[in-house]
């Protein structure tokens, strides 16, 4: 009976984890529907408006996290904002696509797919780069607010769908000295809340 009795809450837990995920997306302007029937999408990656979540612009940020690294060990504040860049160009981008396609994979995703009817604009506006931590005690998960933005690839101008998901927090721990890299598990899971919002608007 107690084996039951926990089976059965293991079930009412992962209903709720499901049903929370696909709250995280709110539908501001437009639908997803225009996508149930499309086999490929294009998609482009927007930093130009980003926030810290301390409300500092992203140049602002970076000067002070490059100065303060650069007093601790000479020449650590140019690697950090090296291996930040790298992250936006390819790390995120890279972890979004990637478990876009893993779970959503009747609708290829790629930077590529530049002759799809279709592009999705993935606008970060708030980012927690998270708190490292040396062997994961005590750091702090990163995350990020950011919104979905669905065009005609010809028409980029004019606004299809507009969605936001918010707070969306990576790994459970910070490990890794490249602030840059933590972000990279917000970006796998809103790839995961936003598919799943698709399917279940489909």
């Amino acid at each position: 009976m107690i084996k039951k009795s926990a089976i059965l809450v293991l079930f009412v837990a992962l209903l709720i984890g499901e049903k929370s995920m696909a709250q995280l997306v709110y539908q501001t302007e437009g639908s997803v529907n225009m996508l149930g029937n499309q086999t490929k999408l294009m998609v482009k990656y927007d930093y130009s408006e980003m926030m810290m979540s301390d409300g500092s612009t992203e140049p602002v940020y970076l000067e002070k996290i490059k100065a303060e690294l650069n007093q601790a060990v000479a020449g650590r504040g140019d690697e950090f904002l090296v291996n930040w860049e790298a992250s936006k160009k390819t790390g995120w981008p890279f972890k979004f696509e990637e478990l876009w396609n893993k779970y959503y994979g009747k609708l290829n995703l790629s930077q590529s797919n530049t002759d799809a009817k279709y592009t999705l604009t993935v606008k970060v506006t708030v980012v927690f780069p998270g708190q490292f931590s040396s062997g994961g005690i005590g750091a702090i998960p990163a995350w990020i607010t950011c919104d979905f933005i669905i065009t005609e690839t010809n028409k980029p101008s004019v606004i299809l769908s507009k969605s936001t998901i918010k707070h969306v927090q990576g790994g459970a721990m910070c490990a890794a000295a490249n602030s840059g890299y933590c972000v990279e598990g917000s970006f796998a899971k809103i790839a995961k809340s936003y598919t799943k919002y698709i399917k279940d608007n489909n």
